[in-house]
């Protein structure tokens, strides 16, 4: 006997009853509400409740003095470059008694200086000779003979010795310092350099122009400088001091500067970019005015000197080459750091 539609089992037979028509499992609960999450309209549960407002991302500490304190530094610092290299070169080439004395040395290699040594040596060699046989002589022979001197390497080091002994003299105006190459005549330095009669006297014999060796000097003496008067060492002594000082002190001050700028800037990789386009300005603008000094300064020179043009301009050339280094090098490291930064900022983006 079957049940009718009506019944069910546990009340009177039948099937169970059927599950209510919008029965489901229970809903689940909010969601906690997270204080780094994103923002949802209506609170944490999009539903309309509610929580607290969103936190806005924080700005890094101390930014804005941060970004003061790089830029002040690295305007300071690419501002002092030409300055600080210009100390340093000074420092190394004019006041160094090792530099100088260097580019001294250097000097004698050129044609100008050696052509210009030569002429100044011949027109001593001539004057020394004895009165009755100096018309005799030709000029060319003795020229001949004081090339062949310079060309040895025993006039290099007795150059060497009285450029480094005048240069000490000049620098420390101290009268009377003299070594076996160098003396102090009144205000005047005088290097006295081996006479290359030996090699003169028997061409001039062969020639039929008979000259005695041992009544001729041994030395050529040579002006080299002259030494301030009193009033004026002082002023000297404060100047070379003074560009010692800088030449020492400003290049720190500089790299300091720009290690500070770079370690407390905000964004390193753009600070990186800017100081390189700063440096690069400026070594550029240092090289384009040690360039266009040359012109000026050989100019000035050749109307206060018995030099002529060809050798101040070869003097300038060695005593600035070490400034032209410098600025290279400077303008070097300045488009590695454009680069540097610029690739930073790359990989930055492709990050985000």
């Amino acid at each position: 006997m079957h049940s009718s539609p009506g019944s069910y089992p546990g009340q009177g037979g039948g099937y169970p009853p059927p599950p209510p028509p919008y029965a489901s499992t229970p809903a689940p609960p909010p969601p906690a509400y997270d204080p780094g999450g994103p923002y949802q309209p209506g609170g944490p549960g999009g539903a309309g409740s509610y929580g607290p407002p969103p936190r806005q991302p924080a700005r890094p500490a101390y930014g804005a003095l941060r970004g003061t304190v790089a830029g002040i530094s690295l305007v300071l610092a690419v501002l002092l470059t030409i300055p600080a290299l210009s100390a340093l070169w000074l420092r190394w080439e004019v006041v160094s008694e090792q530099g100088f004395t260097d580019n001294a040395v250097a000097l004698i290699d050129e044609s100008a200086i050696r052509t210009e040594v030569a002429r100044l040596m011949t027109e001593e060699v001539i004057r020394q000779l004895p009165p009755t046989v100096r018309g005799q002589v030709p000029r060319d022979v003795v020229q001949s003979a004081v090339l062949e001197e310079i060309a040895k390497p025993s006039f290099k080091a007795i150059w060497k010795d009285g450029i480094s002994t005048a240069h000490d003299v000049v620098m420390s105006s101290i009268l009377g310092r003299d070594s076996k190459n160098v003396t102090t005549d009144g205000d005047k330095v005088v290097v006295n350099l081996k006479s290359p009669l030996d090699a003169v006297v028997p061409r001039l014999n062969k020639a039929g122009i008979p000259v005695s060796k041992a009544s001729l000097p041994t030395s050529i003496p040579i002006d080299l400088a002259q030494l301030p008067h009193a009033s004026e060492a002082k002023q000297g002594r404060d100047a070379f001091q003074a560009v010692d000082d800088a030449g020492k002190w400003l290049p720190i001050l500089t790299l300091v500067l720009l290690l500070v700028g770079l370690a407390v800037a905000v964004n390193r990789f753009r600070a990186l970019i800017m100081t390189g386009v700063g440096l690069l300005v400026t070594s550029g603008l240092l090289l384009l005015l040690s360039s266009a000094a040359r012109g000026p300064i050989a100019d000035e020179l050749e109307t206060r000197n018995t030099l002529n043009r060809a050798g101040i301009e070869a003097i300038y050339d060695v005593f600035t080459d070490s400034l032209t280094t410098m600025a290279w090098s400077v303008l070097a490291a300045s488009i590695v750091a454009i680069v540097l930064g610029a690739v930073g900022l790359g990989l930055r983006g492709r990050r985000r």
